[in-house]
């Protein structure tokens, strides 16, 4: 859940699923989950206060110079407050896109 799905549920907008696609290409990209908690209490702590850990080592070598622009979005992703996300989806793609364009041609 977006942080601010635990303070207002009714406050949620599309940011709140670009929340929602930051955690699952974190977990895509590490294998794990960026928060654990036991407890609606601990996972509403570290969702709205603690920063999610970088990608950037679970990126094979081979592709280290697109690590950091990855990361940017997963984190762009992930921010806490819904105004320092992605406006929209759209926009989020553009900035994919323009990541996707660094790889290699085969």
């Amino acid at each position: 859940m977006a942080p601010e799905q635990f303070r207002d549920p009714k406050s949620v907008d599309v940011r709140a699923d670009i929340y929602s696609f930051g955690i699952v290409l974190f977990e895509m990209l590490t294998g794990r989950l960026p928060f654990k908690g036991r407890s609606m209490e601990s996972l509403d702590d570290q969702h709205t206060l603690r920063p999610p850990g970088s990608v950037v080592p679970s990126i094979a070598s081979r592709y280290s110079k697109l690590a950091k622009p990855v990361d940017a979005i997963v984190q762009r992703c992930l921010k806490k407050e819904p105004q320092d996300r992605y406006r929209s989806v759209s926009e989020l793609r553009q900035a994919i896109k323009q990541v996707a364009a660094l790889l290699p041609r085969r």
